[in-house]
């Protein structure tokens, strides 16, 4: 729901909340590339323990691409004979260790790029023959049924994000994105007959949803594809493939299943979810409670947040009022000691300001200012800074001022301490900028709030100095070493305010 145009820090054109996935890197810092330490790692898979290898190496001496005609050029009763034949040759894998440019592998890439084309025309056109099915089916598993290599050790650091940076795409990817681009336009074709191969059509859904552990983001993108493709293609198999994706989130919240499977997995689930029917049916629902918010608990979010929040944004497109459980489970799970990830969670609640309705805003409000008003007030100039962001963000001001009544007490104590006192001037500088946007926003509130903040620290301030008062008579009345006294009466002044005149040092520098 578009929310009405109010006063954001910046005069002008509100902003569109962008909110920020990428790691914070120094100027002087690099990107790391790729090195021979990660594809050489021992760490091994929690799951699988066996050794891993990223393709099956063949002598060069046992390949063969004899050459064939053309099938575009072949006679329509030929083309299916010369269709299998080809993708035949292609079940053989090249060894990429030696040179990438050998003979071999260069036949092998014109063939895959023929088949390609002619699946992509789809002239000449190939028939629904069971041998095409099982060639094709054949062809797939060869290439795509391998072991996951293992995710990097450095890939587990909390704090340094190498998973953002690090690039890992093996020399045999030329291949095997070219035979996902054919499985992929194969399942797209009109005449794709899915009953005539469906227990095989299943079988690829669940390696689909296996392969996604690799940490190639390429091949990443390749299995998402092809697991909506055949989403899309296999009516019967729609709830199948949502129960296998589900099930794959499900061990990586559970059973440490490896973190990299699910970027893929929520970015193939956006689009299923955004067809779900209008209201959610309770097994849509316990997909949403069970598997997407438990997810937010997870160590290396900052890997698949954006798929995530794209999720749950298309989760909350059909009801408003799962906002508030979005929000229970990220105070519930609010990183303390995890700044990056609060950063995060920050630009999440930002987020899901424009799907807060009126009819439960109060709740909204009292459930994430609190929050908020410790993290900007908490010593992490990063986080203070990027809470402040927020009122730049024109839904969240919204947020902020519907219900004067409301936040205005929530906040302004806490931004007029900040103001006053933080370490960084820069914060000072924006948290005056946003008292200044909750002014322009209602006037009358905001002079209320503040006259009662008045009120509150005047009587704070006797209660402190009635308390100052007593331990200044116990310190006087009985402590004897006149050393130990003046600095006694120092601390007292240090602890309360409006207790500078009975600190002996100080009015020794006043009369020097």
């Amino acid at each position: 729901m578009k929310k009405p145009l109010t006063n954001t820090i910046k005069i002008g054109k509100p902003k569109i909340l962008r909110p920020n996935f990428s790691p914070n890197v120094s100027s002087s810092q690099t990107v790391r590339s790729k090195s021979s330490s990660l594809l050489d790692s021992k760490k091994k898979d929690p799951i699988n323990h066996e050794p891993t290898s990223t393709t099956t190496k063949t002598h060069l001496k046992g390949l063969s691409f004899p050459v064939l005609p053309m099938l575009i050029t072949a006679k329509p009763a030929d083309v299916d004979e010369l269709f299998i034949k080809k993708v035949k040759q292609c079940y053989q894998i090249c060894d990429f260790s030696k040179h990438t440019t050998d003979a071999f592998i260069i036949a092998k890439d014109d063939v895959l790029r023929e088949i390609l084309s002619v699946l992509k025309e789809n002239y000449p056109k190939i028939s629904n023959d069971e041998k095409i099915y099982n060639c094709i089916f054949s062809l797939i598993a060869i290439h795509i049924l391998r072991t996951p290599s293992p995710i990097p050790p450095e890939w587990y650091s909390t704090y340094d994000y190498y998973m953002l940076t690090d690039q890992i795409v093996p020399r045999e990817w030329v291949h095997f994105s070219l035979v996902y681009e054919i499985a992929i336009q194969f399942f797209s074709l009109p005449q794709f007959d899915p009953n005539a191969c469906l227990p095989l059509c299943g079988d690829i859904i669940k390696l689909a949803i296996y392969k996604c552990r690799t940490t190639n983001d390429k091949e990443q993108k390749k299995l998402s594809k092809l697991f909506l493709v055949l989403f899309e293609k296999v009516p019967k198999l729609q709830q199948f493939a949502i129960n296998v994706a589900i099930f794959s989130l499900t061990r990586i919240i559970y059973e440490n299943e490896p973190f990299t499977s699910a970027k893929p997995i929520l970015y193939a689930l956006t689009g299923i979810i955004a067809g779900f029917p209008k209201p959610l049916k309770p097994r849509h629902l316990k997909i949403f409670h069970e598997v997407i918010l438990p997810l937010h608990k997870n160590n290396y979010l900052r890997y698949f947040a954006r798929e995530l929040f794209s999720c749950v944004t298309q989760f909350l497109e059909h009801d408003h009022q799962l906002v508030i459980d979005v929000l229970k489970v990220i105070l519930h799970n609010w990183p303390v000691m995890h700044p990056e990830k609060q950063i995060i969670f920050i630009d999440e609640i930002a987020l899901l300001s424009s799907f807060v309705d009126e009819t439960f805003l109060k709740e909204c409000i009292r459930l994430i200012c609190p929050q908020l008003m410790r993290s900007l007030n908490g010593c992490h100039a990063a986080i203070s800074e990027k809470v402040l962001s927020m009122w730049e963000v024109n839904d969240f001001v919204w947020l902020m001022t519907i219900e004067p009544s409301v936040s205005y007490p929530l906040i302004i104590p806490t931004l007029y301490e900040v103001g006053m006192t933080y370490w960084n001037p820069e914060i000072r500088l924006i948290v005056s900028a946003v008292l200044n946007v909750l002014h322009k926003n209602n006037k009358e509130i905001f002079m209320a709030t503040g006259e009662n903040l008045k009120k509150l620290k005047s009587v704070s301030l006797m209660n402190g100095l009635t308390r100052a008062a007593k331990w200044k008579y116990l310190i006087i009345t009985f402590e004897e070493n006149p050393k130990q006294k003046r600095w006694e009466l120092h601390l007292l002044s240090m602890l309360f305010e409006g207790l500078e005149s009975i600190d002996p040092y100080s009015r020794k520098l006043n009369q020097s």
